[in-house]
């Protein structure tokens, strides 16, 4: 304020010129925008869908990859319980494909395709192609082993973390969370563009994670010692 004659402009402008917010701090927008959707899922969750839809536009504008973030409002608009065989199947079929070196060049090829089929929408498919294949990824690591190994240990302590619950959030936190650890894998083939799929589905392991804490025997123990790994194997 005592440097700009018009504050709310310098902001403006600091917002949209490519050499300082856009482009500069890129990691810190998407995180941001993450940091919005998970927000929003506690109006989804008493379903003000105005006020949701509110977030997820305000997410939108800070990280246009956001976006897939809207993939998870059918689990609360229906709030269906998902069987455990399916879960494991689920992640099972994408743990699969990302063993399949070639499955990039299907994805592609998909693009493709549908750019043929619609005619005015070819350019909206090209750029999906271009997004895929140009997405900056420095490709696949071995975190996602990371989440994949706690991914297992929802499946395994399936019936104790949702037995004691009446409602129906801690089954959905391990569907959604298993369908981000899905995704992960399945577009491993780029691991920039396979983290902006996941991450607002991975985002639930911070409402999932404490209910390990409700008891204390082996797998809290085992959930603590893999959280202080990935901390340190991160640094």
């Amino acid at each position: 304020q005592k440097e700009s004659i018009n504050p709310a402009v310098s902001i403006f402008v600091f917002l949209c010129l490519p050499i300082f917010f856009i482009s500069s701090i890129n990691i810190l927008r998407y995180a941001a925008a993450m940091a919005f959707l998970f927000y929003a899922h506690r109006f989804a969750e008493e379903r003000h869908w105005l006020i949701y839809l509110c977030f997820v536009i305000l997410a939108f504008f800070t990280h246009k990859a956001s976006a897939f973030g809207i993939l998870v409002m059918p689990f609360y608009f229906k709030k269906v319980k998902v069987p455990l065989i399916l879960n494991i199947t689920i992640f099972v079929v994408c743990f699969a494909f990302s063993q399949v070196s070639s499955f990039s060049s299907y994805l592609s090829s998909i693009f493709t395709y549908l750019g043929s089929l619609t005619g005015g929408l070819e350019e909206l498919s090209d750029y999906g192609q271009r997004y895929v294949e140009g997405s900056s990824g420095r490709g696949f690591n071995r975190t996602p082993y990371i989440y994949a190994f706690i991914n297992i240990l929802n499946f395994v302590n399936y019936n104790r973390l949702t037995d004691n619950n009446s409602d129906e959030r801690v089954s959905r936190y391990i569907t959604l969370y298993n369908i981000g650890c899905s995704v992960l894998f399945l577009m491993s083939f780029n691991g920039t563009f396979g983290s902006r799929m996941a991450q607002p589905f991975l985002a639930f392991a911070l409402l999932l994670i404490p209910y390990y804490y409700r008891n204390k025997d082996v797998f809290c123990y085992v959930i603590s010692v893999v959280l202080v790994f990935v901390f340190f194997f991160q640094l």
